[in-house]
């Protein structure tokens, strides 16, 4: 049993752990774009830069709705835990615990790096 729980509680700590760094990053992604986002409005009158105006708020429409996805993933993520973990029990006792909770991992893991392409995706880019 100490050994399963140690597993579990390696796996919850590296979803939790890359769920941070990646946070972290699109946080950093969307804060910068956020400052810089004086400037491209700024040239959004001229008819030359238009374009890349355009291009630059949907990037940051989906960043913004990417960043929203990810926050919402990670609010998922305890819950997910805690339907893998009563799930498991019901189902079949202790035995079945681990690939239960390495899948609520997998799955954690998988969700955070991707909500950013399908965010790009949706909005057409």
């Amino acid at each position: 049993m100490l050994v399963s729980a140690l597993i579990c509680s390696v796996l919850v700590d590296v979803a939790t752990i890359i769920s941070t760094v990646v946070v972290w990053g699109r946080g950093m992604q969307l804060y910068f774009m956020a400052t810089m986002s004086p400037i491209p409005l700024a040239l959004l009158g001229i008819d030359e830069t238009r374009q890349m105006v355009v291009g630059f708020l949907r990037n940051h429409a989906a960043l913004v709705l990417g960043y929203a996805a990810l926050s919402f993933v990670v609010k998922l993520f305890p819950t997910l835990l805690q339907m893998s973990i009563a799930t498991s029990f019901v189902m079949g006792g202790d035995g079945e615990m681990i690939p239960s909770i390495t899948a609520a991992c997998i799955l954690e893991i998988i969700l955070t790096v991707k909500c950013g392409g399908w965010a790009r995706d949706v909005l057409g880019g």
